[in-house]
């Protein structure tokens, strides 16, 4: 078993027993996922198997993960990018100066919520807004 620790494309890195290795994954674990969201992401805990005396490692199997982060895909279908897993807490930041928006908060805390991660809300410059819009 190894932990992700890096993701690009169809090459990861991992850590397992032995270090930081790079690992691709299996054909067959490539063929059987339905989508890029079946595919392993960093933080994913991962069944692998060592080739090369331990330098290099194929994936085959992903273990279930208890929470992740994600976003939609753009375009019109209903599909996700994963862009981290096995998260326990999230600090959302936003500073509160010139670009505050309530909105694009909400869909963070939503994204972060839906993936089972507890949220922490972070509000910056906080110095730097007049003392009558902090009433509000």
């Amino acid at each position: 078993m190894a932990r992700v620790t890096a993701a690009d494309r169809d090459r990861y890195l991992i850590r397992g027993e032995g270090g930081e290795v790079p690992a691709e994954l299996t054909g067959r674990f490539l063929h059987l996922s339905a989508s890029s969201a079946e595919l392993p992401c960093v933080g994913d805990w991962v069944r692998v198997h060592y080739l090369d005396g331990g330098a290099q490692a194929s994936i085959h199997r992903l273990l279930p993960r208890r929470s992740f982060l994600r976003r939609k895909v753009a375009g019109r279908g209903v599909e996700f990018q994963m862009m981290a897993a096995s998260i326990d807490v999230a600090f959302v930041l936003q500073a509160c100066h010139f670009d505050f928006n309530v909105r694009r908060l909400e869909r963070y805390l939503v994204m972060v919520r839906d993936g089972h991660i507890e949220p922490v809300v972070l509000l910056t410059k906080t110095d730097l807004v007049a003392a009558d819009e902090l009433d509000v």
